[in-house]
């Protein structure tokens, strides 16, 4: 019975370790790529509020169709 509890507790302790490892997205640049064409279609940016909300803001469109353009 200890040593399962051990064991547990140990395998426990290596998965949250490897959730904290993981990067962090603050800062960072993804594209975004269109499913059918496997084209890029946009670049987003990620922001992480001091309240641990993350965000995602488009900040460049890499290919724009006509008929997605502002006229005015």
């Amino acid at each position: 019975m200890m040593i399962k509890t051990t064991l547990s507790v140990i395998g426990l302790s290596l998965i949250s370790t490897l959730a904290l490892a993981a990067d962090p997205l603050h800062g960072t640049k993804w594209k975004t790529i269109d499913d059918k064409t496997k084209k890029p279609l946009s670049v987003v940016q990620f922001t992480e509020t001091s309240k641990g909300v993350l965000s995602a803001k488009i900040v460049d469109v890499l290919e724009a169709s006509e008929q997605a353009k502002c006229s005015k």
